[in-house]
């Protein structure tokens, strides 16, 4: 495969580099940018109420995307509460990543992941 000639966009945030060496290799001028980008929102009542509503069982399954996420919903719980908290209440219920990049977070906090989806 060839992309000599074509100008190619990746909507990429996390491998930029890496997409773009391999839009090259393949002799397409790279165009590479971030779709989308982490931020913090202001303040914390969403992830507080989800905590408690773990807590309360209203939920059988978390599913965890990324550790990014999962580790500033341990943040943001170590703000308000002893993370111990949301660690109990995980251990609850059944718990589902998606890649590698949660485990260690969730390792962090004495918890398993029943289910592991490769990326």
């Amino acid at each position: 495969m060839s992309f000599a000639g074509l100008r190619i966009l990746s909507l990429e945030s996390r491998r930029a580099r890496e997409m773009e060496a391999m839009i090259r290799r393949l002799e397409g001028d790279a165009f590479v940018a971030p779709s989308v980008q982490e931020r913090a929102l202001e303040g914390h009542a969403d992830a507080i109420r989800f905590i408690e509503r773990l807590e309360t069982g209203d939920f059988n399954l978390v599913i965890c995307m990324t550790g990014a996420g999962l580790a500033f919903l341990r943040d943001v719980a170590a703000k308000h509460m002893p993370v111990e908290r949301l660690a109990a209440a995980l251990r609850r219920v059944t718990i589902v990543v998606r890649g590698p990049k949660p485990v260690p977070v969730l390792r962090e906090m004495n918890v398993e992941a029943q289910v592991v989806v490769g990326e």
